[in-house]
């Protein structure tokens, strides 16, 4: 048993209160980025020809992930002044590939391109509802299937948010009666 104890130790400690110290580090790093002026800028890394080339930066917003050369890029996490939260591929400090971006009353998950929702993705808001398919620059663009939150579905090709040629629609009440024709 002892041996085990000597297994699993750090430094004196155990490899789970290591890795709690670790983390409560981490945090009050974030904590102190998130309370300090715009002017701040912390960060904690590695540099090369005196860029960032690490981990955790602020500039109005906490980035946690890969740096290369004084640019975020790779897979990381962005948490932004107003509090959305962006997780997945970064490219020249942009999210850019897959990723997932949250808001206090949104959810996407999908393609993005310089910043924007571009591509294919499924968007979930508590007002419009959910919508699965195509995005250009952002808007509902392309091939989708929207849930309006009366539960009416609307499937077809949309254009600048609004469907252009309607392949179907229908509500919770259509689809019951559907149902139970079966």
């Amino acid at each position: 048993m002892e041996d085990d104890k000597k297994k699993s130790s750090y430094g004196g400690h155990s490899v789970l209160s290591f890795q709690i110290e670790h983390d409560m580090q981490n945090i009050k790093i974030v904590e102190k980025l998130r309370m300090g002026s715009k002017k701040d800028r912390v960060y904690s890394g590695s540099m090369m020809d005196d860029k960032p080339h690490g981990m955790i930066y602020d500039n109005g917003r906490v980035l946690i992930g890969n740096w290369a050369h004084g640019v975020f890029q790779g897979q990381g996490c962005a948490i932004y002044e107003n509090g959305d939260k962006c997780f997945g591929s970064f490219l020249k400090g942009m999210a850019d590939g897959y990723v997932t971006y949250m808001t206090k009353f949104s959810k996407y998950v999908g393609d993005f391109q310089e910043n924007t929702r571009h591509g294919n993705g499924v968007y979930n808001d508590i007002q419009m509802g959910l919508y699965n398919g195509d995005f250009v620059a952002g808007r509902f663009e392309g091939l989708g299937v929207h849930t309006a939150m009366n539960g009416n579905i609307t499937k077809g090709r949309f254009e600048n948010w609004k469907i252009k040629n309607k392949a179907a629609t229908s509500n919770e009440a259509d689809v019951k009666k559907a149902c139970s024709k079966m």
